[in-house]
């Protein structure tokens, strides 16, 4: 991946507690929130112009969000009020030019925002000498700096993507890569895959931790290479066999490499399940959902198995005990 923007980071939580809950993200499956529908908006070239600089400024976010219509995108999730969130500082303003399809102009990327962890991506595209809005998203990070990128090569359309906050809270956090693509003139969703997804819950009996690397390769049939890193382990006190360590008990640990393939016909990236593969699709939404431990015990139930073999008395006490708590 190249081109992406990077700020400072911020200090990674501290994660704590977390209760009987169950959140499912289906990794590769159906799109979380489509990108909003824009008609006839235009930006206009001294506008452009000013956005080229790279400057944020007050005046200039307020002067896009009420073209975009954004007063409501721009509202902190951390109050109940109404009143649109304070800038921090003269805001966040992010510009990167590329040409996204086979038209011989580029399209203008720009994340813009009163905060960085509260932006919004909007796509550019010159259309009879105008600056027609294709689409916008709303996108939200916390720990991380915002982060938009495009791939190299992969096909007439080429893809890009920007970095979302899924989740975060006492224990649990969740953040995503979702992927775009302009098609006829429209920003088109096509694939949203994980970065990072942990839960460490005191209060729960199975506790995970999945870690994503994505490489996107060149060519002609438009592939992206995914390698999902996994670990399952006992969450603390579980069922009172009488453990009392924070020592991770890991029931099943590992990694998988999958492939998602350009489908011109769907407008999607695709996971290639070739015969035998290690992976499938209840595995993939076993990897993302908590709270869920008759998925797991569904999902890797041949690897569990293998696992029993292998593991230290106490680990397996407890992945036995889990087994049992778990209906068939």
């Amino acid at each position: 991946m190249t081109s992406h923007f990077k700020r400072c980071f911020k200090p990674l939580f501290q994660l704590g507690l977390v209760f009987g809950l169950a959140v499912s993200l289906s990794v590769g499956g159906e799109l979380r929130v489509q990108a909003k529908e824009v008609q006839n908006i235009s930006f206009s070239d001294d506008l452009v112009a000013r956005l080229r600089r790279n400057q944020p400024e007050q005046a200039l976010i307020l002067e896009c969000e009420k073209l975009l219509g954004l007063p409501a995108q721009a509202l902190s999730d951390e109050s109940d009020s109404d009143e649109p969130e304070d800038f921090r500082e003269q805001g966040f303003l992010n510009l990167l030019e590329a040409n996204l399809d086979q038209s011989p102009e580029t399209e203008i990327l720009l994340l813009i925002g009163r905060r960085e962890e509260n932006l919004t991506l909007a796509v550019l595209k010159q259309q009879q000498g105008k600056w027609n809005l294709a689409g916008q998203v709303q996108v939200g990070t916390w720990y991380y700096a915002p982060e938009l990128g495009l791939f190299a090569g992969g096909g007439p359309s080429r893809s890009f993507y920007v970095r979302q906050l899924e989740e975060r809270g006492t224990g649990i956090f969740k953040e995503s890569y979702e992927y775009y693509k302009l098609i006829d003139g429209k920003l088109v969703r096509v694939l949203r895959l994980p970065i990072e997804a942990r839960l460490y819950g005191w209060g729960q009996a199975l506790n995970q931790h999945l870690h994503v690397r994505i490489q996107p390769l060149a060519g002609a049939d438009d592939r992206i290479v995914v390698t999902y890193l996994y670990r399952f382990f006992a969450g603390a006190d579980y069922l009172d066999l009488g453990e009392d360590s924070d020592e991770e008990l890991v029931f099943l640990e590992g990694q998988a490499s999958l492939d998602y393939l350009w489908d011109a016909k769907s407008q999607r990236y695709l996971p290639d399940f070739y015969p035998d593969h290690p992976l499938n699709q209840i595995k993939l939404e076993s990897l993302e959902t908590y709270g869920a431990p008759e998925l797991f015990v569904r999902a890797f139930s041949t690897e569990i198995e293998a696992r029993l073999k292998q593991l230290p008395p106490e680990v397996a006490k407890r992945l036995k005990a889990l087994l049992e708590a778990v209906p068939d």
